[in-house]
């Protein structure tokens, strides 16, 4: 297996999860959800089944000190970070899930990603704190904004995942992990330094995606979605942190002015 692609697909089916429940999605909209990750990704080795174990939250610090030993240099995007992230949401929500096998599988995870230090902060750049959750949830969403239109035809990685590092942090802090994100607030922070250099020239050409009118909270979003590949699964995990990051933020203009470039996203 491959702990980036089979990495991002655990993370979109906790998300997917994740997304339906905090949004209230109808029955049909979470059964063409669940269809697609079935299709795809159901009789992969990814959902293979675990050993019998016995279950205790007590391996969680496993994870957090696992989390604590790297989160704070930026390491591919904060994939070490958005996974961990997902990976407390489920098993605080599945307690009988965390067992041995899987929290040794999430730590192996966490320290799987390699570090990025092409970047540096100075004393100009200024980037608001955690110590604000929904003034910050607003900064993440506003760097997504101006990253959608800085990476227009280079694809959606940039901004995308603005949003699902940004919510992983505040996710942390939610989650009862606060010394965590703090720690994690400098490497987020040369994260966005990156975005917002936008793309090199050499960036490859993708095309936007076209304005289908359909959000991910509907139904009609993932029966469109059902017709393609899910790939590594951003479908998924980025509408989850981007509805998680609108609510916490609060602010009706600013929803507005995401929900109109949101196609660009997903």
């Amino acid at each position: 297996m491959s702990y980036f692609a089979d990495g991002h697909r655990g993370a979109a089916i906790i998300a997917t999860c994740t997304l339906a429940s905090e949004n209230g999605l109808a029955g049909d909209t979470q059964h063409a959800m669940a269809r697609l990750i079935a299709h795809h990704w159901g009789r992969s080795g990814l959902c293979a089944g675990f050993p019998d174990e016995a279950p205790d939250e007590a391996f969680l610090d496993q994870i957090a000190l696992a989390l604590q030993g790297n989160i704070s240099r930026l390491r591919q995007v904060g994939h070490n970070v958005i996974f961990a992230m997902l990976a407390l949401k489920a098993f605080k929500a599945v307690p009988q899930a965390i067992t041995p096998s899987r929290v040794e599988g999430v730590c192996r995870l966490i320290r799987s990603f390699a570090t990025y230090d092409d970047v540096t902060l100075t004393e100009d750049d200024h980037y608001p704190d955690l110590a604000d959750p929904a003034t910050f949830a607003a900064s993440v969403l506003e760097e997504c904004l101006a990253a959608a239109e800085r990476f227009r035809g280079t694809g959606n990685g940039y901004p995308g995942h603005l949003l699902t590092y940004g919510q992983a942090l505040l996710e942390l802090r939610s989650l009862g992990y606060p010394d965590l994100a703090e720690a994690g607030i400098h490497a987020y922070q040369l994260f966005v330094k990156v975005a917002r250099q936008g793309p090199t020239p050499d960036a490859r050409r993708i095309p936007d995606h076209a304005d289908r009118g359909q959000d991910p909270l509907t139904h009609g979003y993932w029966e469109q979605r059902g017709q393609g590949d899910p790939r590594l699964g951003h479908c998924f995990k980025y509408p989850y942190s981007f509805h998680n990051l609108l609510a916490r933020a609060s602010d009706p203009q600013l929803t507005r002015r995401c929900l109109a470039i949101a196609h660009l996203l997903f």
